[in-house]
């Protein structure tokens, strides 16, 4: 079975991510305001319904892929994304490979520091 692997590569983020540490570490980012920010997030019903409907329709496609296998690349917060990426993957009907050489989907999360 052919493997699809997804990636988007990153150009520049050594320095992205020097400059968080350092505003992380001056004081500018406060772990209290990211979790104030990332409570925020509200999802409507009808949002709900519309991304349950999508999994159910990709889950019925006769070719989908079977497998996937996350490799995640980052802080905690990119392992709780690819968490939440498994699962909606899962809702899918695609169970989860151990190695990634087996998976007929591959997801990459990687980070993404933003100024």
């Amino acid at each position: 079975m052919k493997t699809t692997i997804i990636a988007y590569p990153r150009i520049g983020a050594h320095r992205e991510l020097k400059r968080a540490e350092e505003a992380y570490f001056k004081g500018i980012i406060s772990r209290q305001r990211e979790r104030m920010n990332r409570s925020e997030i509200v999802v409507s019903r009808e949002e709900q319904d519309r991304q349950r409907a999508f999994a159910e329709m990709v889950k019925a496609l006769p070719h989908r892929p079977g497998s996937y296998h996350v490799v995640t690349y980052g802080c905690q917060m990119n392992a709780h994304d690819s968490e939440k990426i498994a699962g909606m993957l899962e809702e899918m009907g695609m169970v989860p490979s151990e190695r990634r050489e087996d998976a007929d989907f591959v997801i990459f999360n990687t980070c993404c520091v933003r100024e």
